[in-house]
This record gives C-alpha cells, sequence and structure tokens, in this order.
C-alpha cells in the first residue's frame, strides 16, 4: 500500500531545493567577498566553512524531517497516526523558525550591500551598526535569501496562518 504524501510535501521539497542550492551560491558570494580570503578574516572563512554540512542538513530536514520527527516519536511509543501529525508539525516549527533565519540574513546582506555591518558586543544595547565599505554583489545574496524565506515561508508559514484563521471563523 501506497502512503499519501502528506500535505504540502512539494512546498517542503521546493524550499529544501532552495535552501541547498541557492544557499550554496549565497555562501559561494560570501567566501568570495574581497577581504574574506586574507590572513585576518581565516577564521570568519573557517567559520562559514564548517557551517557548510549544517547547512545541507538543514535542507535535509526541510525535506524530510516529518519522517525524521515521526520516526523518533514512533520509537517513544507514538501510534503512527499520531506519529505522522506529529513528525509534520515539529518539521512545520523548525521551517517557520528557519525562514525567520532567513529573513535576518537579508537583512544583513542588504546592508553590506549598502556599506553597513551588524557589530553584536557594542553599544549599550549590545548592538550596533558600523561603517562598512559597500559590496553591491551582496545584493544578490540579497535577493536569493528573498526567495529561499519566501519559499521556507510557503511551504510552512502559510498553512499554519491558515489553519489559525480557520479555526477562527
Amino acid at each position: 500500500m501506497k502512503r499519501e504524501a502528506p500535505p504540502f510535501q512539494g512546498r517542503y521539497l521546493q524550499a529544501a531545493c532552495a535552501y541547498a542550492a541557492l544557499g550554496s551560491v549565497v555562501m559561494a558570494i560570501t567566501v568570495a567577498s574581497p577581504g574574506m580570503l586574507t590572513a585576518e578574516r581565516r577564521v570568519d572563512l573557517a567559520h562559514l566553512l564548517a557551517a557548510l554540512p549544517f547547512f545541507l542538513a538543514a535542507g535535509a530536514l526541510i525535506a524530510w524531517g516529518h519522517q525524521w520527527f515521526a520516526g523518533l516519536a514512533r520509537l517513544f511509543g507514538v501510534g503512527s497516526e499520531k506519529a505522522a501529525r506529529m513528525g509534520a508539525g515539529v518539521r512545520e516549527k523548525v521551517v517557520m523558525l528557519l525562514t525567520l533565519s532567513a529573513l535576518g540574513r537579508v537583512t544583513v546582506f542588504a546592508a553590506n550591500a549598502l556599506g553597513w555591518r551588524l557589530r553584536l558586543g557594542g553599544g549599550a544595547g549590545g548592538v550596533s551598526w558600523e561603517s562598512v565599505p559597500a559590496k553591491p554583489r551582496m545584493f544578490v545574496a540579497a535577493l536569493l535569501m528573498i526567495v529561499i524565506a519566501t519559499l521556507l515561508a510557503r511551504a510552512s508559514w502559510v498553512p499554519f496562518l491558515t489553519r489559525r484563521r480557520n479555526r477562527t471563523q
């Protein structure tokens, strides 16, 4: 007996592909930025490269996380149908968080393109903006992140908000 795909699975697969493919392009743009390959930026470069496996794992989580989380629930004795619902719900919430993270990166990349960099640990609030040379290529990264964030939101936020709206009617 063939299992029916969960609702919106196609949207999740599209979001996963965009996250992995376009996200890799964004990472390449960031690594290829002038000044990134200098000796004083080696630690930043190492952090970016170390994040790549986690970035790709997040893409897999977007695509198949519902199955992974459902499998974990079944390990704890939850019935198959309830485990499937739980798996879909957990994946949805994880993708919602990734959407917010992607929107944060849009802000950072757009600011870099305009000549501003977010500085943590400075000022009274711990966050400040400092002027840096503008990096117009980061507009491309920001636009790609907008596509990623849109597809993530379409897969997770749209169904979530639709269900919430339908419950209140």
